[in-house]
């Protein structure tokens, strides 16, 4: 199938899909099935309930003592479920960004309103300390290495921002973004507590807390994390650097949470010396191998529980999730094409919705738009375009992931009864009744409002067979099976969908459920 019929038929979707919404919208309550409900139910009792949509930068709600918060603000809060800007809970849907890499800074507008339409809600954005710091003492955010136009646009378009100065950054750059003059002139271990290389960070630390200070939320900004460093391990040396960060940070006035992304399953800065605020997970599942697209690694079954036995008192995040896939240098690379297939829709209905079912409330994909690695910014292991397959081209150019992703961002944005749920149970223990053991199939609720979310997949995540299943569910109509007026739910080979039960939409429409996509 061509690109031309993938994008015609995924826009044919989504009107159909704003169509039945406006439909829908006339009745108080609702079926998805467009043929008549045969069985007889009992009347729906809906809660009274007011969802409503959350607005960026809105006057903030009441604040609760029952929420985390740093010390030096409430204006950012958080419990085990989600985050709260202002009182108000959010889902945070967010990609990553680096100016650096499209270092015009009139474009950088562009590209935020792209994914604000995507319905995303932030962006994660690295800074690097060699750009910004190229010498001893030389301190530069000039042109494309400013930073007030991008917490400016942000701010415009309503986009979140979670701040990733490092010092260390990776991002497949020479010297992960360490300024060249501190790998020749520093002797000390580098990202430890060494003296000297504690003297070396301070310029550019100290600059970047200037420039991020007044863009904070707490004075209207849209920046509402800072993260420490990057993919670290903890010990007594590493601890020690992550606390002299924190302290530069909190003694400037950086008032929001401090957050990290370990790079694997290792409890890292949970707790003990230099343990941060919100604790992260990065992830990529389907790793780098752009030349064999259609290999995939099956889901990782055991993210909820890992969540829980680290930081259950805070929002599980993702800071990093696979977004695409950097292509290698050589006369052998696949090409960003094939990454962008190896992370193509298929992937994202999978894998995406796989965060959602290990009751995920915070996420950013790495990259939601790449770029170009200018001058000596790569590492030796990649070449100049950072394209990374990501949903939005290296030109600035809409691929057919970025519908993907607009079905699911604006399916979260309209759904801010997901923002908390409790983590009931699966098909696989038995907690979700479903026809067939093919289908896997996880049970997400609201406390508050009962409202379900079955997030459903192939049992084998890798299958490419067409699957069709049945699922038990209480409402507030009693115990049904759905769906009620067609056979099954049918999974066409690598694809997840989520049905929904006693759901609202609007102001006043109740939606007893569909197994429509998302």
């Amino acid at each position: 199938m061509g690109d031309a019929t993938k994008f015609s038929r995924r826009w044919a979707w989504l009107a159909c899909a704003a169509l039945c919404a406006a439909l829908m919208a006339h009745g108080a309550s609702a079926t998805s099935d467009a043929a008549p409900v045969e069985r007889e139910l009992p009347s729906p009792v809906y809660q009274k309930r007011d969802i409503g949509v959350y607005s960026p930068f809105s006057k903030r709600a009441t604040a609760s003592s029952d929420l985390l918060s740093t010390p030096f603000t409430d204006e950012v809060q958080w419990d085990e479920y989600s985050l709260l800007i202002r009182g108000q809970r959010i889902f945070l849907y967010s990609g990553e960004f680096h100016t650096y890499r499209l270092p015009v800074p009139d474009l950088w507008p562009d590209i935020l309103q792209k994914i604000k339409a995507a319905g995303l809600n932030g962006i994660s954005l690295y800074t690097h300390w060699g750009s910004i710091n190229p010498a001893p003492g030389d301190i530069d955010y000039d042109s494309f290495r400013a930073l007030a136009p991008v917490f400016e646009a942000a701010r415009a378009a309503g986009i979140w921002i979670v701040l990733r100065p490092g010092p260390y950054i990776n991002a497949e750059t020479s010297a992960g973004g360490i300024a060249h003059w501190v790998t020749s002139e520093v002797a000390g271990t580098l990202r430890t507590n060494a003296s000297d290389y504690f003297e070396s960070w301070q310029d550019y630390i100290h600059s970047m807390i200037e420039q991020a200070e007044p863009f904070q939320v707490t004075k209207d900004g849209p920046i509402i994390a800072v993260q420490i460093d990057n993919e670290y391990s903890q010990s007594a040396s590493t601890g020690a650097y992550f606390e002299a960060l924190e302290n530069a940070y909190t003694s400037g006035n950086i008032a929001v949470p401090l957050t990290y992304n370990d790079p694997g399953e290792g409890k890292n800065f949970v707790n003990g010396t230099g343990a941060v605020d919100i604790y992260g997970l990065d992830a990529y599942p389907q790793g780098f191998d752009c030349s064999h697209p259609t290999v995939w690694n099956p889901v990782t079954t055991n993210w909820h529980d890992y969540h829980e036995n680290t930081s259950p008192s805070e929002p599980f995040y993702f800071p990093e999730f696979q977004g695409g896939a950097f292509d290698a240098w050589g006369p052998t690379a696949p090409g960003y094409a094939s990454c962008r297939e190896l992370t193509g829709a298929n992937f994202m209905s999978v894998f995406y919705k796989a965060l959602w079912a290990a009751n995920v409330k915070m996420a950013s994909f790495y990259m939601i738009y790449g770029g170009t690695s200018w001058g000596a910014i790569p590492f030796p292991g990649v070449y100049t375009s950072y394209d990374y397959g990501s949903s939005i081209e290296e030109n600035r150019a809409l691929t057919a992931k970025f519908i993907e992703l607009k079905l699911q961002g604006l399916f979260l944005r309209s759904s801010p009864e997901l923002y908390k749920t409790d983590w009931i149970g699966n098909s696989t223990a038995g907690v979700v009744q479903v026809s067939n053991p093919d289908a896997f199939v996880v049970h997400l609720q609201n406390p508050d409002t009962n409202t379900s979310f079955f997030i459903a997949r192939q049992t084998d995540s890798t299958s490419t067979a067409v699957t069709t299943f049945t699922l038990t569910a209480t409402t507030s109509a009693g115990e049904i099976t759905l769906p009620l007026s067609v056979d099954s739910i049918s999974l066409d080979g690598r694809e997840s969908k989520t049905i929904v039960t006693d759901y609202s939409y609007g102001k006043s429409g109740n939606l007893l459920y569909t197994a429509s996509r998302p």
